[in-house]
Order: C-alpha cells, then structure tokens, then sequence
C-alpha cells in the first residue's frame, strides 16, 4: 500500500470488546480497505489482552480516556 493510501486511511480506537463490539463492529472494521484500527480500550484486563493479541492490535488501553488523549 502505498505512503498516500495509508495517510488517507480512518484510524479507528475502539472501546469497549465483548462480542458485539467485536462480531459487530470490529471484525467489519479490519476487512474495510479505507479503515485501520490502531487501539483498543477495555476495562476487563484478561479480555483487552486477548482480544489484542487475536486482531494484532498493538495499543491499547483500559479506560476511552486514557486513548484519546494518548495522542494518537
């Protein structure tokens, strides 16, 4: 993908990962081409970690606040 596609695609922070947040919204977010999804917010540690590692997100974080203002 080249640098211009990339700097055009929506950065998505999601919050919340239970299984509408992640049958619902997020496995759809990962197969648009124009999305990329960047961090995760989750209050449940366990379920924050696996829901990570299982769709390769690297940043994450436990409470929405913390992700907006994380700066990215």
């Amino acid at each position: 993908m080249g640098k211009y596609r990339e700097k055009n695609r929506v950065k998505i922070g999601m919050v919340g990962c239970g299984f509408i947040g992640q049958v619902g919204h997020l496995q759809n977010y990962l197969n648009v081409n124009d999305c990329r999804v960047v961090a995760l917010a989750e209050a449940r540690d366990l379920q924050r970690e696996l829901v990570a590692k299982k769709y390769g997100i690297v940043d994450t974080f436990r409470t929405h606040d913390e992700m907006l203002f994380s700066g990215l």
